[in-house]
């Protein structure tokens, strides 16, 4: 098990000087941004007694706990955490259930999102593929309801097993109970912190169509035009819109084709690699709005940058959602600022994907990544009076520097 001490815990609560060894840990060293300073105390959670055992002794010495999975949307203050941070390990999936047209399986909130992805595909297993190698472990999957090329986690996901830390109890939440909208839930908007995520139900299905987006689908035909000639014809057998009536063998092919053609997508340097520049992904996520309010928008982006840049807007720049809201792409408000170039200290915009915000020396500090970020929602929101909604999770922070880099006014 990977439960911290009762030594540790005391040790740095100052509560004993026991002599236990030093858990001390840079988080830096825990989250894709290789971003922050210090957690007071660390240790891991590989099973639910390892987190019970820690929430106890956290709340016997009046520390906070953090629990962090891979780290891929998170930026951690250079102040670091003084609390408890915990490593969510918790392994295995496990077969509920399968018939002829679905199964469920129950996935441990530790195992790597991709991993599971690459194990639904090579079973034929469907509804999942399209968001291969999103960075990030399963019990992060809910919490941030994480999606791309048309699919989405609320779309599989059938229940949620998490830790009530305020209750001190365990509870299942339904789909429904998990309040899953664009890119938030729960767990993340109105009942921040107070859950742990212990496992995830899916609910995959056997049969049906593999939904390829334009994107992917010229993707597939670029890679087998150039690597199998001829053959790349068949691609446009394989992508049609008619797929519920090829067999379960051309559909598993299909699976691993939709999987081919997103891998390659987020490999192409559209996205920063953070094995290789740190970072959390999309840092500035799309704003959802309502009719009246994207009208609105609209006026003022045409009033900044002229009225065929508003027409984008009301042409292919939006996503009308089953609500009634409109969800507004933020990257052509970010290239119309001219804010591509931009950097602070070590932390800089991506320019071929201007919603990502990376680490472009390997020693960018939290606060340049804060002063960046409030540059560019200060400008986009002077411009067109949009407020630019941010993505990751802050840890760390004191609220008054919150308050200043979020603010957008002086």
């Amino acid at each position: 098990m990977g439960s911290v001490s009762y030594h540790d815990i005391a040790d740095h609560a100052g509560m004993s000087n026991l002599g236990a060894a030093t858990r001390k840990k840079l988080l830096s060293e825990l989250n894709t941004f290789q971003i922050g300073g210090e957690a007071r105390c660390f240790t891991r959670i590989s099973c639910t007694e390892d987190l019970t055992d820690v929430l106890h002794k956290s709340k016997e010495y009046a520390l906070p706990l953090l629990v962090l999975g891979e780290g891929s949307n998170v930026l951690c203050s250079d102040r670091g955490y003084d609390g408890v941070v915990a490593k969510m390990e918790i392994p295995g999936i496990e077969l509920l259930h399968s018939d002829r047209l679905y199964v469920r399986l129950k996935v441990g909130a530790g195992v790597k999102w991709d991993s599971f992805v690459g194990f639904a595909v090579r079973r034929g297993w469907q509804g999942v593929e399209n968001m291969s190698l999103i960075p990030g472990t399963v019990g992060a999957a809910p919490v941030n309801n994480i999606g791309a090329y048309g699919e989405e986690a609320a779309s599989v996901i059938e229940e949620v097993h998490a830790w009530d830390t305020s209750a001190d109890e365990p509870r299942v939440f339904s789909a429904a109970q998990c309040n899953f909208g664009y890119r938030s839930s729960i767990f993340n908007s109105t009942e921040p912190g107070r859950y742990v995520i212990l496992f995830v139900v899916f609910r995959l299905r056997k049969r049906g169509s593999v939904h390829f987006t334009r994107q992917m689908r010229d993707r597939l035909v670029q890679l087998w035009k150039s690597q199998l000639g001829p053959i790349a014809e068949l691609s446009r057998v394989l992508i049609s819109d008619r797929l519920e009536r090829l067999s379960p063998c051309w559909q598993r092919a299909a699976m691993r084709a939709a999987r081919t053609a997103v891998m390659s997508l987020r490999t192409d340097g559209r996205l920063p690699d953070p094995k290789v520049y740190g970072n959390a992904g999309s840092f500035f996520k799309a704003a959802i709005m309502t009719s009246t309010e994207f009208d609105a928008f609209v006026q003022n982006a045409g009033q900044a940058f002229g009225e065929s840049f508003a027409h984008n807007y009301l042409t292919q720049w939006h996503t009308r959602l089953p609500t009634g809201d409109v969800k507004v792409a933020v990257t052509p408000l970010i290239k119309a600022c001219g804010l591509v170039k931009l950097r602070v200290g070590g932390a800089a915009v991506y320019p071929m994907s201007p919603a990502v915000v990376f680490n472009i020396t390997g020693h960018a500090t939290a606060q340049d990544v804060m002063i960046l970020t409030r540059q560019v929602r200060k400008t986009v929101f002077e411009h067109t009076g949009l407020v630019i909604p941010i993505e990751p999770q802050l840890i760390g922070f004191p609220e008054d520097e919150l308050h200043y880099y979020l603010s957008l006014t002086d």
